[in-house]
């Protein structure tokens, strides 16, 4: 790896504030100057190739037996930053808005564990950032707008497949029900993989084929699935038998899209059981530790880049960041967050110290 990444790199994950080229400059003393950090965000082009080769070695030695590739998507907001084909504006599931910022799409590895959570490898194998690049004109107002080439199904089939080339150990796709869609079901199926979807109440199934093909489809929610049973069903537009998984909560563990207490799980895993197919969708949790964990602990959303290039690298540097930090807590069982608490209480001693030292040099009371 290039030294001055790296030091950037491990300035991010020291940093407590922004991070910008000349607080890297100002933190070394000089022995690296802005111009330096400048250049090197702005100079290579490192990309999801750049960190699969990092990961690699730590995926091919850890892995035992194949684990769950996770896919989802977080938003790094950047109000203040001028809009570009990368910096944009995205729907937030989470606020019910659009925000401006970077919308970033993970390939997440978690490693098939029968021991506890906390001794799973879980790693960022692959990633997509989304850019809209492609102009066209809102039907209602007139306005030109920008939208992505692809879509975020579409590049969720691609990284699929890199990952199926790079000959990640993965035996089961899992993702919520954004990313649900008959084609990706499909293309995971032909892959010979197993996946885990949520799905949307208002998706159509029918109990046989023919009466899929007839177009007597039933909306999930009015199915009457009985609870924790894996059921044989039909989906629209998916020329595949699946289990539809009907689980209900008494509290409201989680939020879907209407808030009913209610998910309904997918998977063309015929033969798994009730508790395989709810551990396994289980898993799709470390994905959302993974984006909490960059934006806290590896310092995502606090750089100041303005061209597609810095910030690109940037996001590039901030996931290598979190690869350092999953290594330390394979290694030694400290987790991100108890880390970046330790140095955040070293700073504030040494901080505190010289506070001290200050009073007493200049007597003061």
């Amino acid at each position: 790896m290039n030294p001055l990444l790296d030091l950037y790199i491990d300035y991010l994950l020291a940093s407590t504030g922004p991070t910008t080229a000349t607080g890297l400059s100002t933190l070394v003393q000089g022995a690296v100057s802005h111009d330096e950090v400048t250049r090197l965000l702005n100079g290579a082009n490192y990309s999801a190739k750049d960190l699969w080769a990092l990961v690699k070695p730590l995926v091919r030695s850890q892995a035992d037996g194949p684990g769950v590739l996770i896919f989802d998507d977080t938003i790094s907001e950047k109000p203040y930053t001028d809009e570009n084909t990368l910096v944009s504006y995205h729907f937030d599931h989470a606020k019910g808005r659009s925000v401006r910022g970077i919308n970033l799409l993970t390939g997440f590895y978690h490693q098939a564990s029968e021991g506890p959570s906390a001794s799973a490898l879980c790693l960022p194998v692959c990633y997509q950032l989304i850019t809209k690049t492609e102009a066209y004109t809102n039907a209602k107002t007139g306005q030109v707008r920008y939208k992505s080439a692809l879509t975020k199904n579409q590049h969720l089939r691609a990284m699929v497949d890199t990952c199926l080339a790079n000959q990640v150990p993965f035996g089961c796709v899992v993702g919520n029900a954004w990313f649900g869609a008959s084609d990706n079901m499909l293309h995971i199926a032909r892959a010979g993989k197993a996946f885990i979807f949520e799905l949307k109440t208002n998706r159509l199934a029918a109990c046989s084929e023919a009466d899929r093909q007839g177009g007597h489809g039933t909306r999930i929610d009015a199915l009457n699935l009985p609870e924790h049973t894996p059921t044989p069903l039909y989906l629209k537009d998916l020329d595949l038998q699946v289990v539809v998984l009907r689980q209900v909560f008494k509290r409201a563990a989680f939020r879907n899209e209407n808030s009913s207490g209610v998910r309904y799980l997918v998977s063309n895993a015929l033969t798994w059981s009730d508790e395989q197919l709810t551990t396994t969708y289980q898993k799709r949790w470390s994905v959302e530790v993974y984006h909490k964990s960059l934006k806290q602990n590896a310092s995502l959303s606090k750089s100041p880049t303005r061209t597609v290039r810095s910030q690109s690298n940037h996001v590039f540097a901030a996931s290598v960041a979190y690869v350092k930090l999953e290594k330390l807590r394979f290694a030694s069982t400290i987790n991100h967050f108890a880390f970046k608490t330790r140095l955040y209480l070293s700073a504030l001693k040494a901080a505190f110290d010289r506070l001290r030292q200050f009073r007493e040099q200049y007597n003061l009371a």
